[in-house]
């Protein structure tokens, strides 16, 4: 009995958030997804998103998880200390299961505010980031 009412729980989320995605795109209201995450983990309590960074012996960035608003001040800071003395910042995304469009704001400005002899070089992209990167036709700025 356990289950199925974890299982209802769910769909219930589910079906709350497809509405909510539903009522944005036929009422023509252009809302971040990151506003429509938010008020779907608020109304049921969720816990935040979280996401972490390690570099490997060859000096690449690995972030995992799932990047959204809630993480911005902490990718920041990760984007801003990763560029001293640098000519090349690889950053893979292998790992990233999500990412909002607050954070693709946050890397495209970073990117843009690169002295020309510094390279932001992003690999790996998990399905996901890559999913949404060609749904928002962002693939070939970040990319």
């Amino acid at each position: 009995m356990k289950d199925a009412k974890m299982s209802c729980n769910c769909l219930l989320k589910i079906k709350v958030y497809l509405v909510c995605v539903r009522f944005i795109v036929n009422g023509n209201v252009l809302l971040p997804s990151s506003v429509i995450f938010s008020v779907v983990c608020t109304a049921f309590k969720m816990p935040a998103k979280n996401f972490s960074v390690s570099q490997n012996g060859q000096g690449i960035y690995h972030l995992e998880g799932e990047l959204s608003i809630h993480e911005l001040d902490e990718l920041k800071a990760f984007l801003e200390g990763s560029v001293k003395d640098a000519q090349e910042i690889p950053i893979s995304f292998a790992k990233v299961r999500f990412i909002d469009t607050a954070a693709l704001q946050l890397l495209i400005a970073f990117k843009r505010r690169l002295e020309p002899e510094v390279k932001l070089r992003i690999s790996a992209l998990s399905a996901e980031v890559e999913d949404i990167l060609s749904l928002c036709g962002l693939k070939s700025a970040l990319v």
